[in-house]
């Protein structure tokens, strides 16, 4: 597993949108975890197999509990390939359109992009 890491900013995900243009192929799905963690997923419908998120991560998360969730619980656990921690803006656009899913968690200042295959 890579990781990159860099110094925590405060996330603007509006920026994000606008960088992909309002794309109407931009998904954002909201997932609440144990009634109290929110953390909302991005990525390009178009790009992205949708039945590989609801499995690989979705799934994930609806079975574990808000206690669990943190970056360090995700980079351990989500069963996928690839999961890279970024920090800039433009960085997580670029990566959207190539066909990565971003997570965000509105509790942490981090970013951290999943890879869908």
């Amino acid at each position: 597993m890579n990781f990159f890491k860099k110094q925590a900013k405060q996330i603007d995900v509006e920026s994000i949108k606008k960088q992909l243009s309002n794309s109407p192929d931009l998904v954002n799905r909201t997932v609440t975890v144990g009634n109290k963690t929110t953390i909302e997923l991005y990525f390009l419908k178009i790009l992205v197999n949708r039945i590989s998120i609801e499995k690989n991560i979705i799934s994930f998360l609806n079975n574990s509990t808000s206690e669990e969730i943190n970056l360090n619980y995700l980079f351990e656990h989500l069963p996928i390939t690839e999961v890279k921690e970024l920090v800039e803006t433009n960085d997580i656009s670029k990566y959207i359109l190539d066909g990565f899913t971003f997570i965000y968690f509105p509790f942490e200042k981090k970013r951290t992009i999943r890879w869908c295959w």
